[in-house]
């Protein structure tokens, strides 16, 4: 019996010289899926101050349920199709419109993916500028071109590596958050109170609101990019 590397569908216990490569358990496709989506709070505050926190803390909560569930569902079925595959999006499109229009998705992905990690690191070095920071003039030019080089690296990981890496990352960007919280609790008083400030000036700027919302909750589809990986049906759902 020749192994089929084919993902889920390969995990058939009790037979023999079976080669499967399902080794993605939920918590693996969880910490996957903070580093694929999470934008992390660039752009909060813009949202924010359009229509109050209120305003926002309900946009939040309707675009999970009416923009990012949808999403996760339409994904891990299009995941599932047989056969397998990582290629995600540019296998899909390929199916429905044909190669070379998948390969034009796959080129701009690519292009988009360089653009993205270089941005991310222009906006961190904005910001420790603007609050005060001394930056050496080099830096700004050095760092997307690092980003990238860290992206590429991650990337010739195998999943499961990768996946593990995510999970440190995870831990150590919610740490700060953990240990800052008993040091807030006497303040929430305080912080609820400005928060829900009637008198807030709002902007009432609706195309950054929403757009902002909208950006913050976006890569969903990169889950395609696992399917071939994922020990079965539920880890990638649950996960």
């Amino acid at each position: 019996d020749t192994p089929r590397r084919r993902g889920m569908s390969d995990l058939e216990p009790g037979r023999p010289g079976r080669v499967s490569r399902c080794h993605l358990r939920t918590r693996h496709v969880a910490a996957a899926a903070f580093a694929m989506t999470c934008a992390g709070p660039f752009g909060v505050e813009a949202a924010v101050r359009c229509f109050g926190p209120t305003a926002f803390f309900v946009g939040l909560t309707a675009t999970m349920i009416g923009y990012v569930l949808p999403q996760i569902f339409m994904t891990c079925e299009l995941s599932m199709m047989p056969p397998l595959s990582n290629s995600g999006v540019v296998t899909w499109i390929s199916r429905a419109f044909g190669a070379k229009v998948g390969e034009c998705i796959g080129l701009n992905m690519l292009l988009y993916q360089v653009v993205d990690l270089a941005t991310y690191t222009t906006v961190i070095v904005g910001y420790a500028q603007s609050a005060g920071y001394e930056v050496a003039a080099w830096l700004p030019r050095l760092a997307p071109l690092l980003a990238i080089a860290l992206g590429l690296a991650v990337n010739l990981m195998a999943l499961d590596m990768a996946a593990e890496v995510f999970m440190v990352v995870l831990m150590l960007v919610m740490l700060p958050f953990l240990v800052a919280l008993p040091w807030s609790a006497p303040h929430f008083g305080l912080a609820w109170d400005h928060t829900f400030d009637s008198q807030m000036k709002t902007t009432k700027d609706l195309n950054l609101f929403l757009s902002s919302l909208i950006w913050l909750n976006t890569g969903w589809d990169s889950f395609g990019n696992l399917a071939e990986d994922v020990a079965g049906p539920k880890d990638l759902v649950h996960g």
